[in-house]
């Protein structure tokens, strides 16, 4: 006798459901910071649920520089916006003031 075929699984996926990025916001807005110094900015998305992934960006990386986790260095004294833009839509994005100090 034949044995029976052996029984075909189906897996499912479950694929939690796209959330669009309603805005991003910087904390805190502005910050001082001396030069050789370091502050460190976070950034949030909204809504709960929406991708928290960012790209930092420093409008003046001669006044200070920011990494990718927001790390900001100050160096040289003067004022500049650093901004966080929304990876999965970059038309939102927020920035922080920062005065870098001597």
């Amino acid at each position: 006798a034949l044995a029976p075929p052996p029984m075909k699984r189906s897996a499912t996926i479950t694929r939690a459901p796209f959330v669009a990025v309603a805005s991003v916001a910087t904390d805190p807005a502005s910050a001082s910071v001396a030069i050789a110094a370091t502050t460190q900015l976070t950034a949030s998305a909204a809504p709960v649920g929406a991708s928290q992934a960012v790209t930092w960006s420093s409008a003046d990386p001669a006044i200070a520089t920011v990494s990718a986790s927001g790390l900001v260095t100050g160096i040289a004294v003067g004022t500049v916006d650093i901004t966080a833009t929304s990876v999965s839509d970059p038309a939102k994005s927020d920035f922080s003031e920062i005065t870098v100090t001597s």
